[in-house]
């Protein structure tokens, strides 16, 4: 029964991955590929980007094996412990393309950075951006605990293929926010 139950969930997992991938796919084709940043574009910010929320990552990026089943479950992103209420604030200069709830992501924020670069943040419990609207690095968008998970749920993109994270973000600690009441 565990076993059914656990292929039931990485099923579930494909399908949601799949959804989001096709999501991203099509805010891509609308994209307008511009610098958000003319000053610095967010390619030039690899390694340096500061923390969605500050906590520890939970879940890493990449391939892993699940022991249980025998096979083999691939993270397109990082889930970072949150506290329930806890700011998100974007890692750069964008404009935000989608703020909604999003089957198997709770409410999702994506913003478009430029050069076909995106940001996802998911599992918000609230939002705060609103599509179309522009952003800065460590600006508020949503705020974390959506009920059942235990963080957000963070992605980079580039032209829809998912890269780490980790890469990407600088050293651990508290990010940058702004607040904007």
């Amino acid at each position: 029964q565990d076993k059914e139950k656990l292929t039931g969930t990485l099923a579930e997992l494909r399908d949601r991955k799949a959804r989001l991938q096709k999501l991203v796919k099509k805010l891509e084709s609308s994209s307008s590929g511009k610098y958000i940043d003319e000053a610095r574009p967010f390619s030039a910010t690899k390694g340096h980007l500061p923390w969605p929320v500050s906590g520890r990552v939970l879940v890493g990026f990449g391939t892993r094996e699940n022991p249980a089943l025998g096979t083999m479950h691939a993270s397109n992103g990082i889930e970072i412990e949150a506290a329930d209420n806890q700011p998100i604030s974007a890692v750069g200069a964008g404009r935000v393309v989608f703020a909604d709830a999003f089957k198997g992501y709770g409410n999702l924020v994506i913003v478009d950075h430029g050069q076909s670069y995106h940001s996802l943040y998911g599992n918000a419990a609230r939002l705060k951006a609103k599509v179309g609207q522009r952003v800065a690095a460590g600006d508020v968008l949503a705020f974390a605990g959506y009920p059942g998970t235990s963080g957000l749920y963070f992605e980079i993109r580039h032209h829809g293929v998912p890269l780490d994270p980790m890469v990407w973000i600088g050293t651990p600690g508290a990010p940058s926010v702004r607040r904007k009441d």
